[in-house]
C-alpha cells in the first residue's frame, strides 16, 4: 500500500473535517450571515450560504424530540462499527475503502459534535433545488458513492468468475470454509488456476486427493483436513491419504483423466513427472498436531498449518518460487540433523529468504534452534518492504499470464512458459515491457518499435506495432523478430515473442511466439537472413545493460 497515497487520503479528509467546523462556526457566531456567490458582477441565483439548524435527520427530515437521544446513539454505534471496518480496511491494504470510511467517519464526527453540542447539525449550504445540507454531508455522500462503486464492482467479479473459466466454486468444493479459503487462496497468490485439478478421480471413481497440481515435469498433491478436533491420527490420515496417492499415481502409473475447467480433459502421464511434492493442509485450530515435515513410509511430507499457508503462499507467489523453497527445504531436513523452530514454519522461511535463499549456513551444524521473530523481523527490515513495493510491478508479466490464456488453447505451452520465470524475474520482465511500451508510445517516426532482454535460457522479444485483425501482418513480424533473436543469441535455444499495440491505450490485444529450436541449421540461417534483411529487424541493434536487485537498498538500510 502505498505511504504517500495513505497520507494523501488522511490530508483530504481531515482538510475537509477541519474546513466543514471552521464554516459551522462562522454561521454559529453570524447566524444572519447570507453569502451569496458573484461572478462578473453576477449573482447566483440558485445558491447562497446561511445559518439552518437541523435538528432532524439527514436533509432535514423530521425526529419526534423524544427520539433524538436514540438517534445519538444509533449514530455512535454505526460510528464504532464504522471504525472497525476502516481497521480492517488498513489490514487489507484496501486504498479505496480506507478513504470512503474516512470521509464517512470524519464527516459523520463532525455532524455528531453539532448534535450534542448545539441539539441539531449546523448546516449552511443552500441550493434552491435542494435541502440545505452541510460540508460534513458531501464528505458521507461521497464516502458511501465510493463504497456502492467497490460493492458493484465485486459483485461484477464475482459474477464474471462465475461465468468463465475463473470460476471460484471450481475451488470451492473442499471440506469446510478454511478449506474452501484455503484452495482459493491457492490458486490465485500462486497463480496455479490452469495448472489445478480439484478432487481428480481414478478410473475407479475413487478421489486421487484433494487438489493436484501439475505444472510442467512437477507434481504437487494436495491433501486438505479442517480439523475439528485435537486427536493426532485425524491429522495422520492426511499423510496416509497422501502416501496412497503418490503411489497409484506415480508408482502404479494409473491412467487418469484430469479436468480443467479452461484446459478441459487431459490424460495424466507419469512418465512426464520428475518432481513429486506432498503437502498436507492441517487447517483449524489444530494444525499443529504434526511436525513441519514428517517422514511417512519413505515419503516426505511437508506439513502446513493455516498461518503459515497463508504466510507461504503470499510471499511465494509463483509456481518457480513455490516449488524451488519445496526443494530445497526436503534436501536440508533429510539431513540427519535435530530442528527445533521456535514458532511456526515461517521463522525457517524468513532464514531461507534473509539467506539468499538457502541454508548453506546451517550445513555445519548438527543441532539447530530457529528462534520465534525472525518472520517479523525480517518484515520490519527497510530493504524487504523496499522488495515489495518494488514488485509491485511485477503483476503485470502474471496479468499477461492469464491474457496468454485467454487465447486460443494454442496459446498454452506459452503461457506455461510465461509462468515459468519467479516473481524477481517478473519484475525485471515487467520493467523492460514497460520501458520499451512507453518508448514506442512517444516514438513518432516508426512504425514499429522492437525490444529483446536475454534471459538465462530463454530470450524475450518485445514487439510494439499496430495491425487491423486477424493482425497477419503482427504475428509474422513476431515470428520473424524471433527467429532472428535466436541466432543472435544462440546460447538460448528457446525464445518468446509477445507483441501488442504500439501506443499505450486503456485496452489492448496481445499475440504471442514461442520457439523451441534446440540445433540450428543452414537452412534456418538462410531463412533467418532473408527476414533479417527485408525487415530490417536488429542489424545494427542498441545494446543497453539493466541490473536490478531483488532487495533494492535504501537509505536506512545498514
Amino acid at each position: 500500500m502505498s505511504q504517500g497515497k495513505l497520507l494523501l487520503i488522511n490530508l483530504t479528509a481531515l482538510v475537509g473535517f477541519l474546513l466543514d467546523r471552521f464554516l459551522k462556526n462562522l454561521f454559529l457566531s453570524n447566524p444572519q450571515l447570507v453569502w451569496q456567490p458573484t461572478v462578473g458582477g453576477h449573482t447566483w441565483g440558485f445558491f447562497d450560504g446561511r445559518f439552518w439548524l437541523n435538528s432532524g435527520a439527514v436533509f432535514g427530515l423530521p425526529v419526534p424530540a423524544a427520539l433524538t437521544w436514540a438517534l445519538n446513539f444509533l449514530i455512535i454505534i454505526v460510528l464504532a462499527g464504522l471504525v472497525f471496518f476502516l481497521y480492517q480496511s488498513y489490514h487489507q491494504k484496501n486504498l479505496a475503502n480506507i478513504a470512503a470510511l474516512t470521509l464517512i467517519i470524519l464527516g459523520a464526527y463532525s455532524n455528531l459534535l453539532d448534535r450534542l453540542l448545539y441539539g441539531g447539525v449546523v448546516d449552511y449550504l443552500n441550493f434552491n433545488f435542494w435541502p440545505i445540507f452541510n460540508l460534513a454531508d458531501t464528505m458521507i455522500t461521497v464516502g458511501v458513492a465510493v463504497l456502492a462503486i467497490q460493492l458493484i464492482q465485486n459483485s461484477k467479479f464475482k459474477i464474471k468468475e462465475t461465468n468463465t473459466v475463473h470460476s471460484k466454486e471450481y475451488f470451492l468444493q473442499l471440506k469446510g470454509k478454511n478449506a474452501e479459503e484455503f484452495i482459493h487462496n491457492l490458486a490465485l497468490k500462486s497463480f496455479l488456476t490452469d495448472w489445478c485439478y480439484l478432487n481428480p478421480l481414478l478410473p475407479d471413481g475413487k478421489e486421487l486427493c484433494d487438489l493436484l497440481v501439475i505444472f510442467d515435469d512437477t507434481a504437487i498433491i494436495w491433501q486438505v483436513k479442517d480439523l475439528k478436533s485435537n486427536k493426532k491420527s485425524e491429522a495422520e490420515k492426511n499423510l496416509k491419504q497422501l502416501a496412497g496417492a503418490k503411489r497409484r499415481l506415480i508408482d502404479l502409473k494409473r491412467k487418469i483423466t484430469l479436468k480443467n475447467p479452461r484446459r478441459g480433459e487431459e490424460e495424466f502421464d507419469a512418465t512426464q513427472i520428475k518432481n513429486i511434492y506432498l503437502i498436507s493442509a492441517l487447517l483449524g485450530e489444530n494444525g499443529d498436531l504434526l511436525s513441519f515435515f514428517e517422514e511417512f513410509k519413505n515419503n516426505s511430507i511437508h506439513v502446513f498449518n493455516k498461518d503459515f499457508t497463508e504466510i507461504v503462499l503470499n510471499e511465494l507467489d509463483t509456481v518457480s518460487d513455490f516449488t524451488e523453497y519445496l526443494r530445497i527445504k526436503e534436501n536440508f531436513l533429510k539431513q540427519e540433523k535435530t530442528i527445533i523452530i521456535m514458532g511456526g514454519e515461517e521463522e525457517l522461511l524468513a532464514y531461507y529468504l534473509m539467506n539468499n535463499r538457502n541454508f548453506n549456513g546451517l550445513n555445519e551444524a548438527n543441532n539447530i534452534m530457529i528462534t520465534d521473530g525472525s518472520w517479523r523481523h525480517l518484515q520490519s527490515k527497510p530493504e524487504y518492504k523496499a522488495k515489495k513495493q518494488a514488485d509491485e510491478i511485477s503483476y503485470f508479466w502474471d496479468s499477461i499470464i492469464n491474457r496468454a490464456h485467454e487465447g486460443s488453447k494454442q496459446y498454452e505451452l506459452v503461457a506455461r512458459e510465461l509462468a515459468r520465470p519467479n516473481r524477481f524475474q517478473r519484475r525485471f520482465l515487467s520493467k523492460i515491457d514497460f520501458e520499451a511500451h512507453k518508448n514506442s508510445h512517444l516514438d513518432t517516426e516508426h512504425p514499429i518499435y522492437r525490444r529483446i532482454s536475454v534471459g538465462a535460457d530463454t530470450t524475450y522479444c518485445f514487439l510494439f506495432m499496430d495491425d487491423v485483425e486477424p493482425r497477419e501482418k503482427r504475428r509474422a513480424m513476431l515470428g520473424a523478430i524471433c527467429l532472428v533473436a535466436r541466432e543472435i543469441y544462440k546460447q538460448n535455444k528457446k525464445v518468446i515473442g509477445i507483441a501488442t499495440e504500439k501506443k499505450i491505450n486503456p485496452t489492448c490485444c496481445y499475440d504471442f511466439c514461442l520457439m523451441n529450436i534446440p540445433e540450428w541449421d543452414q537452412d534456418l540461417q538462410k531463412q533467418m537472413e532473408e527476414l533479417q534483411n527485408k525487415g530490417e529487424i536488429f542489424l545494427k541493434p542498441e545494446i543497453k545493460e539493466y541490473h536490478e536487485q531483488e532487495y533494492p537498498k535504501t537509505d536506512y538500510q545498514n
